[in-house]
């Protein structure tokens, strides 16, 4: 190839270069010129509801518990240059939420606050945002690919779990809990004394408080890069276990102090 040749050959693929550019930056300009954000309220009657699920790719998804007849959905929803889809129903015994997103969407995100009775069982799923929920006692079942999950005075079986996040709660009186994360601490802190605990992080660590009751434990911790101390009372023999293990950083088992 000579070198006119050549020449011309870079100037195509720079024009081409710089053509894509110029594309790709106007619609990065309309999109934030487009940017909206919405509120939009919802109410369902409580009754014979069981079960809230809810899934979000994008926003924090906050679930209270409390003394209600309605569960409440309020959806803060942010649009760019094509709308976020949001919708809440009922279909049959469960309430259910969703959002998503459209393909090439710089600001597409619902943050959701929802109110339900505390009976209410709650299944999440929430791929970019923190998962909190708080005073519910008919069970949690969550699954976080990319941010926290904070849990608070529950009393329900919990079944958690993020790839990439602390998990982190206070105040539990549930029975059953296991808790999951690929990246971030573990911290659990029973307000009650549970029958069976499971922890686990693959690069954090893991601590779990419990009341200072006269209950035993069969404990078992461990960890490869870090150190274990279980301060409880311990029984190999009893009905009551703690799991809590994780590949980097030190694991704990104690009594709450103060």
């Amino acid at each position: 190839m000579n070198t006119t040749t050549t020449r011309r050959a870079w100037v195509v693929g720079g024009s081409i270069v710089a053509a894509l550019a110029l594309v790709f930056g106007v619609f990065q300009v309309v999109n934030v010129l487009a940017r909206e954000r919405t509120t939009e309220v919802q109410a369902f009657p409580a009754s014979g509801v069981r079960l809230l699920d809810v899934s979000s790719p994008n926003g924090t998804v906050e679930v209270l518990g409390g003394d209600v007849d309605e569960i409440t959905v309020t959806a803060r929803i942010s649009h760019g240059l094509r709308r976020t889809s949001h919708r809440a129903a009922v279909e049959g015994n469960v309430v259910r939420v969703r959002s998503s997103c459209p393909v090439l969407s710089t600001w597409c995100g619902v943050e959701y606050r929802i109110t339900v009775p505390g009976d209410v069982a709650v299944a999440a799923d929430v791929s970019n945002g923190r998962l909190i929920v708080r005073d519910v006692a008919g069970g949690v079942r969550a699954d976080a690919t990319n941010g926290a999950v904070e849990l608070a005075r529950l009393s329900g079986d919990l079944d958690v779990s993020t790839d990439n996040g602390r998990v982190e709660s206070t105040g539990l009186r549930s029975d059953r809990v296991v808790a999951r994360t690929a990246n971030g601490r573990v911290r659990l802190e029973f307000s009650e004394s549970p029958t069976a605990v499971e922890a686990r992080s693959a690069n954090g660590r893991v601590d779990v408080v419990l009341p200072n009751t006269t209950d035993a434990y069969r404990v078992d911790l461990d960890t490869d890069n870090g150190s274990t101390d279980a301060g409880v009372r311990t029984d190999p023999s009893s009905g009551r276990s703690v799991v809590a293990r994780t590949n980097n950083g030190d694991v704990t088992v104690r009594y709450a102090t103060g």
